[in-house]
């Protein structure tokens, strides 16, 4: 692969998957409270 190729994906990810981690990781915390919530053991 070249290297340019790999510039590009490499941008291509932290532009687009990497803003997108906080509020996936945030989510899930949130699901968590709510599961334990619901389902309290």
């Amino acid at each position: 692969m070249e290297v340019a190729q790999l510039q590009v994906r490499l941008d291509l990810y932290e532009n687009t998957l990497k803003p997108l981690e906080r509020p996936m990781n945030e989510t899930k915390h949130q699901l968590g409270i709510l599961g334990e919530w619901l389902n309290p053991s």
